[in-house]
């Protein structure tokens, strides 16, 4: 329950972090380093989807990128690693940008394949967590 009440708050939070410092100031803010021990019964996948439901419920749109750090948060609060990934891939003229985190090298609240859809930078440094 603590998760999804936190959810609720660290995804608000994460989306005006990232409006007012940009993307390397919000991740500092928000404290994206391990900071917790792993709580029973809660991994990185159950909290992804605890996390993934609340956010489905929110009111407003937010966009991977907020999703991703504010994921990256719950996770560090409860003891669990994880690496915030941007790719990017061709669209028309142009291209399209996607953010998800990986946790043990499986991305989280993806569809398995992600990381074949859109081609990822290198993890941004401080965010590979082990």
């Amino acid at each position: 329950m603590a998760v999804l009440a936190c959810s609720c708050v660290a995804l608000p939070a994460a989306a005006i972090a990232l409006r007012l410092l940009g993307l390397r100031r919000a991740q500092e803010a928000l404290g994206g380093r391990r900071s917790g021990s792993p709580v029973e019964g809660l991994d990185a996948h159950r909290i992804a989807r605890l996390f993934g439901a609340a956010a489905r419920r929110m009111p407003g749109r937010f966009s991977c990128l907020p999703r991703a750090l504010a994921l990256q948060w719950m996770l560090a609060r409860h003891g669990c690693a994880a690496s915030l990934r941007i790719g990017v891939r061709g669209q028309g003229n142009g291209l399209a940008a996607h953010a998800w985190l990986e946790h043990e090298g499986t991305p989280l609240m993806e569809r398995p394949g992600i990381a074949e859809e859109y081609a990822p930078f290198d993890p941004l440094e401080g965010t590979a967590q082990t």
